[in-house]
Parts: C-alpha cells; sequence; structure tokens
C-alpha cells in the first residue's frame, strides 16, 4: 500500500461510478424487457379483452328481452345482432353495430355462431337450446394467442 501525503491509497468505487453502472444495467434491462415482449401478444390480449365486454353488453341486452341478442363472428370482425340480424344500436365504444379486429388479429368462431344468451344470460344456439359445452373463440395474431371462454350452463365470460 503506498502513502500519500494525506494518509493511506484509498482502493475502490467513487459513488459517481455505481450509479453511473446502475444506470447503464437499467437501460440494458429495459431494452431487453422490451424486445421480450411480442407487441402480437399485446394486440391479441387487447382485442380478447374488447370482445369480453362486447359479450358482456350482449348477456346484458338478452336479459329479461323478448328479442334474442347474439354476436355473430368472422375471422376479421364481429357484429351485434337482433332477432338473427344486424342490430340497429351500436356496440359499446364503437361508431357501428361491427367491429373489426385490429392489427391481423384474427378470429376462429365458437362451434356456436352466433353467440347467444337467453332471457336468463345463459348461452344458447340458434334454435335457443342451452348448449352442451363451452365455447370457445381463439384470437390469433403471429404467434401471439387468446381464448375467449363462454360457460355452458352460467354464461360466465373468461
Amino acid at each position: 500500500m503506498q502513502k500519500t501525503k494525506n494518509g493511506p491509497l484509498q482502493a475502490g468505487f467513487t459513488l459517481i461510478e455505481v450509479i453511473a453502472v446502475l444506470i447503464i444495467i437499467a437501460i440494458v434491462a429495459a431494452v431487453a424487457i422490451s424486445k421480450a415482449i411480442s407487441t402480437s401478444q399485446v394486440s391479441v390480449t387487447s382485442e380478447a379483452n374488447i370482445l369480453k365486454t362486447h359479450l358482456r353488453f350482449v348477456q346484458i341486452k338478452a336479459l329479461g328481452n323478448t328479442v334474442s341478442w347474439g354476436i355473430s363472428i368472422g375471422s376479421g370482425s364481429y357484429t351485434l345482432q337482433s332477432n338473427g340480424a344486424t342490430a340497429t344500436i351500436n356496440l359499446p365504444g364503437e361508431t357501428s353495430p361491427t367491429h373489426t379486429f385490429s392489427g391481423g388479429v384474427t378470429a376462429t368462431p365458437a362451434a356456436t355462431n352466433p353467440v347467444a344468451f337467453s332471457t336468463l344470460g345463459i348461452p344458447v344456439d340458434s334454435a335457443g337450446n342451452q348448449l352442451t359445452a363451452n365455447l370457445k373463440i381463439t384470437l390469433t395474431q403471429g404467434s401471439g394467442t387468446q381464448t375467449v371462454t363462454v360457460t355452458q350452463y352460467t354464461g360466465f365470460i373468461q
């Protein structure tokens, strides 16, 4: 150990050096995380949440109503239906009864299409019969996939 005029030589890092290294590590981590999160997964998740909201809206419209309500799902969009025809009201947050998927998101419709609900909020087929299986609607974009499920007996949407 060498001596200086003011005492022994000090070894170690200064506070500035430690802070600079932490900032560099934070920047590298932020870039790595942003690259790891796929934009297609974000788009698919967003569209799945919008679909769930619209299905819940249809379910509420059907409760205690004499008119049947449903959503007819295509590969690139879906349309609000009333008595088997395009509804005259708009979907919530939309300027029409039709919602078009954004960013190349596509849907694989459920086995029962349109997705309709009884006056008790239970999912039914086009003849008004209660379903015997859950309805699954799959949304995809690239490697991103989300499945929206309507439970057969309760109409629970997840």
